[in-house]
């Protein structure tokens, strides 16, 4: 057997095995927003981990946002307001233009790091425009340092999002003056437009019945969570807008990621992440989600703490809802034992 087609083997086993061998990346700085020691602009990357399957095909593992943790990021300076939710959004070129034209139908096009310095509240937004707008004339609050203890996810926390739409729509997603100025009748009708719930979110997910900038409508779990677990918790969201999904959201806690540093032997996490009945298209879509720290000083951003979250195990899923369960379990197992058969007669 000569060493070509067993490289190519290997390859084939070791991405069967979850093996990532190869990382591509994306990076983008954000202004406005500050780290800890004062400096303006924090950066995030994004990245695929990915298997080369010869010079046209790639086998993706992982895909990922690597950014500052939660402690080291700050929306403001000194005594000034400072809102929740700055968030970096960026296209995603290597998913584009390198993986899609490799042969991996892939469904993340965009994604977004919203840094929740002061948390925000879950799904009552009216409670919200109220806050803000006491904050903005001072009539009932000296200072907007603090949120209302009442908000479910109050806790400092990182939303990221995994869009399945492009950039530019999610930036059209926009208006002036949120959370005290409600959405222009255009966007809040595609808010309002919501896909069949088996499309939206996984059974036992609900719709808010929101509306926010650069994001749609979420879709969280029927049992909202406390703050006290949210801490040490992540939640799971889903988006739609304009009758179709929108995004995939873990939502993750500073102390989340403290948990994992100081108790897993990998400092990583890997779960479960829950699936739909339907999907927007044919395509790879991923069944577990991972936390992680970042101990290779070479990832490091800004050189300082730096975590990353993603999605991995991607399974190849049809629109037919019907024919999924025979093409996840035929796939894999048709393509391991073609290449153990393949070395083996060699």
């Amino acid at each position: 057997m000569d060493v070509g087609r067993l490289i190519f083997f290997s390859t084939l086993i070791l991405s069967a095995m979850g093996q990532c061998l190869e990382e591509a990346v994306a990076r983008e700085t954000a202004f406005g927003l500050y780290t800890t020691d004062g400096a303006e602009g924090v950066t995030i990357e994004v990245f695929v981990r990915y298997n080369s399957l010869g010079s046209d095909r790639v086998d993706v593992c992982e895909v990922g946002l690597r950014m500052p943790h939660i402690d080291r990021v700050r929306h403001c300076l000194d005594n000034d307001v400072c809102p929740p939710g700055a968030q970096i959004n960026l296209d995603f070129p290597i998913v584009n233009d390198f993986v899609g034209e490799r042969g991996f139908p892939f469904p993340f096009v965009s994604m977004a790091a919203g840094f929740n310095v002061q948390g925000h509240p879950n799904g009552n937004y009216q409670e919200y425009r109220e806050y803000w707008q006491a904050c903005e004339d001072r009539s009932t609050v000296d200072t907007c340092d603090e949120a209302p203890s009442s908000w479910s996810w109050i806790v400092p926390h990182v939303d990221a999002h995994f869009f399945f739409l492009p950039d530019d729509e999610v930036e059209s997603i926009f208006w002036e003056g949120f959370p005290t100025v409600p959405p222009p009748a255009d966007i809040a009708a595609k808010c309002e437009d919501e896909p069949d719930s088996r499309l939206a979110a996984p059974t036992g997910f609900f719709s808010e019945n929101d509306c926010i900038p650069h994001m749609g409508r979420h879709w969280a779990e029927d049992k909202l969570e406390p703050a006290e677990v949210f801490q040490f918790q992540p939640a799971l969201i889903y988006g739609t807008y304009d009758g179709k999904p929108s995004f995939w959201e873990p939502m993750v806690s500073g102390d989340v990621f403290n948990w994992i540093r100081d108790n897993d032997p990998d400092q990583r996490a890997t779960l479960s992440w829950p699936q739909p009945e339907l999907y927007p298209e044919a395509g790879y879509f991923p069944t577990h989600y991972f936390l992680g720290e970042v101990t290779n000083s070479d990832d490091l951003i800004g050189n300082g703490r730096t975590v990353e979250v993603g999605f991995t195990n991607f399974v190849l899923r049809p629109r037919d809802p019907n024919a999924a369960t025979a093409l996840q379990m035929s796939i894999p197992i048709l393509a391991l034992s073609a290449t153990l058969c393949a070395i083996m007669n060699q």
